[in-house]
């Protein structure tokens, strides 16, 4: 004895045969064909209209709602991670950044009976040496020696009357700067030790280079002038050292 379909199972499967029904559910309405809407209850009925007309036939019926918008398979977002590091050049010097060298007496040869050719020359040269632990630019830089005297170094500005054949009221001096940097502003480099020199006839000294950060040595020599005595007096000068980002 053949047991009866349900109804659901006669909307899917045809009079003449057995067909494969497949497990699609039917809610709501969805856009009709012709306009309008559609409800699924609707189709159901006409399948099972089919059937008990004893027509030939099959039908299968499914819906289903699509996406909401197209589907995106792969999605990316991009974040800009920004930030500034101001320009910055260090020089450390102590508690200020005005200093004094104060050679003291400046010898000369004082003797009586010294020949005349080396009376009241300088007996020895004067020299000075200034450590700094830290100094460098983070950035393109120059490193400025500025003597504001120019090549005349120290000198003597209330020197009075004298012989210039004998005497002079200046002392030329030197000075060099040496720290460890790269010369190249264009890429990172390796740095090497590297020292910048203003020369007794030079007023002034440039140097450019990239970011470094080193310690820093100030040598200042000031030597014997050559066959003259120096006239009595305060000898000065003031030497600038600049540390300047580009």
């Amino acid at each position: 004895m053949k047991k009866l379909l349900s109804a659901a199972a006669v909307a899917l499967l045809s009079t003449a045969g057995v067909a494969q029904a497949n497990d699609i559910a039917f809610s709501g309405q969805t856009p009709g064909i012709f306009g309008g809407t559609t409800d699924h209850s609707s189709l159901l009925g006409y399948g099972i209209g089919l059937a008990l007309s004893g027509g030939v036939g099959y039908n299968q019926w499914g819906l289903n709602d699509g996406n909401t918008q197209t589907a995106s398979p792969t999605v990316t977002n991009t974040w800009l991670i920004k930030g500034t590091v101001t320009k910055d050049c260090s020089y450390y010097g102590g508690s200020s950044t005005s200093h004094t060298l104060d050679f003291g007496t400046i010898g000369v040869n004082t003797n009586s009976n010294t020949n005349v050719n080396s009376a009241f020359e300088m007996v020895s040269p004067a020299s000075a040496v200034v450590n700094s632990t830290t100094a460098g630019c983070n950035f393109n830089n120059t490193v400025t020696l500025t003597k504001a005297n120019g090549a005349q170094g120290l000198r003597n500005l209330a020197a009075g009357g004298y012989d210039s054949n004998q005497f002079q009221a200046n002392i030329p001096y030197s000075v060099g700067a040496s720290f460890t940097a790269t010369t190249n502003t264009s890429a990172g480099a390796v740095g090497s030790p590297l020292t910048v020199t203003a020369a007794e006839g030079d007023a002034s000294k440039v140097w450019t280079g990239g970011a470094w950060r080193s310690d820093m040595t100030l040598t200042i020599n000031a030597p014997n002038p050559t066959g003259k005595a120096l006239v009595a007096g305060n000898y000065s000068d003031t030497l600038t050292v600049e540390l300047k980002a580009l």
